[in-house]
């Protein structure tokens, strides 16, 4: 539990745009802070601890908690369930049981409340492929070449697929990101600072695109498979 926990995290958390997890079963719902995002992560082994739907929030203080060297060796974690076997929080307990903490989750009631996904509906993928890293390691400079930019545009240009930073007018840059692509896109921006700490993230990663306007991106860890869906900025 505690591992997978860590994997969830460090591909939610980390992004500095997922503040809110929605657990249940083996599937874990989210969108991000300005409701663009939507996260759907599906768990590979179900977690016996787990039943029912319940809500993960205050992410920061369980990061802390599963990192905190007094909990690091054989420190005890036990989940807490209400009288119809739901969690309803995570008590920590180190070895020599004079350290202790409680985390506490979101009822269902709560969760849903809170986490408001948009109705979108995922349209047709002209474009699916796994991005090299030299791809993205080439688009880490061109974001240093372009720092002061906020977005970037994709596009396909003599069958390939374009990332393109800045303003002809101005400063810019671009670059292939892959090669081979038998499709004509129209131009969409998608914003860096998400679409670059999404592609860092540790595991499998592919992606696709459509032409309507979507970017997906399937990161697989091993423990569960982290598929990011991502509209266009709007002009």
């Amino acid at each position: 539990m505690k591992t997978l926990l860590q994997d969830l995290l460090a591909h939610t958390y980390t992004l500095g745009f997922i503040s809110t997890l929605k657990m249940t079963n083996t599937t874990v719902e989210s969108v991000s802070d300005d409701m663009t995002i939507i996260l759907t992560v599906n768990i590979k082994d179900k977690i016996k601890d787990f039943n029912g739907t319940f809500g993960m929030g205050s992410l920061n203080k369980l990061d802390y908690l599963l990192k905190c060297p007094e909990y690091k060796d054989n420190g005890k974690i036990n989940v807490i369930y209400d009288k119809n076997k739901i969690p309803i929080s995570l008590s920590f307990e180190n070895n020599n049981g004079d350290f202790k903490n409680v985390y506490r989750f979101m009822n269902e009631t709560i969760i849903n409340s809170k986490l408001k996904r948009p109705n979108y509906k995922e349209p047709h993928w002209d474009i699916s492929f796994k991005p090299e890293l030299n791809a993205i390691q080439r688009m880490k400079y061109q974001i240093q070449c372009n720092n002061d930019e906020k977005t970037f545009q994709v596009y396909t240009e003599n069958n390939n697929l374009i990332f393109k930073f800045g303003n002809d007018a101005l400063h810019s840059g671009s670059f292939i990101f892959h090669e081979n692509v038998n499709i004509l896109l129209k131009k969409h921006s998608w914003s860096i600072p998400q679409i670059i700490s999404i592609l860092n993230l540790t595991g499998n990663i592919n992606m696709n695109i459509s032409d309507a306007g979507v970017l997906k991106i399937d990161v697989n860890s091993g423990f569960a498979n982290y598929e990011f869906l991502i509209p266009a900025q709007r002009k």
